[in-house]
């Protein structure tokens, strides 16, 4: 018993010594999210709308640096369309070039994606009004930027269910990457 007390004490007194430091750091002068005015950009059907914290109704969370929801939600309300809500005659007789776009073959797959800071950050430190990507670098290369994609759906294809499950995170380069040709594929090395 005299273990677990001494152990908590321990555990008591390095978390405290940790909170002035935490404190005493210095504040950037980012604009954040919960700031309230960080707005969807300009196309989006949102367009001037605040972000909020949490997953909004397309299914992003900008704080968090996620995704999860319809595919095609995923990139509906960034080319100016409502959100999809799964009844699709309503959905068309509402937005009828929405059949048109790439997305609308996947509206009822299920995607999850996550991000970490260099993709797509969840803050404006550069004071352009939009979350930052690949801060700090020209572009995405050596930046450390990565993405994870996992969708799934079902389709018919001659009378049968075949499933869809398909993962892939996407890892941009490093800048000293050199670019290599392997049995004619390109290939980073």
């Amino acid at each position: 018993m005299n273990k677990k007390i001494n152990l908590i004490l321990i555990s008591a007194v390095v978390i405290s010594m940790m909170i002035p430091v935490a404190l005493a750091a210095p504040k950037n002068d980012a604009t954040r999210i919960k700031d309230g005015v960080l707005t969807y950009s300009a196309g989006h059907y949102l367009e001037d709308e605040p972000l909020t914290l949490g997953f909004d109704a397309y299914g992003y969370n900008y704080q968090g640096r996620m995704f999860k929801g319809s595919y095609a939600n995923a990139y509906l309300g960034t080319y100016g369309f409502a959100l999809y809500t799964g009844d699709d005659e309503t959905y068309l007789s509402e937005n009828p070039a929405a059949n048109a776009n790439w997305v609308w073959p996947y509206r009822n797959d299920y995607r999850m994606m996550k991000s970490n800071e260099s993709w797509l950050s969840n803050m404006d430190r550069d004071g352009d009004g939009t979350l930052d990507r690949h801060y700090g670098y020209d572009s995405y290369i050596g930046s450390g930027a990565w993405l994870t994609n996992h969708q799934s759906g079902e389709y018919e294809q001659d009378g049968e269910t075949i499933k869809l499950n398909y993962f892939v995170k996407i890892v941009v380069v490093p800048e000293d990457a050199t670019l290599l040709m392997v049995f004619g594929t390109l290939a980073m090395a």
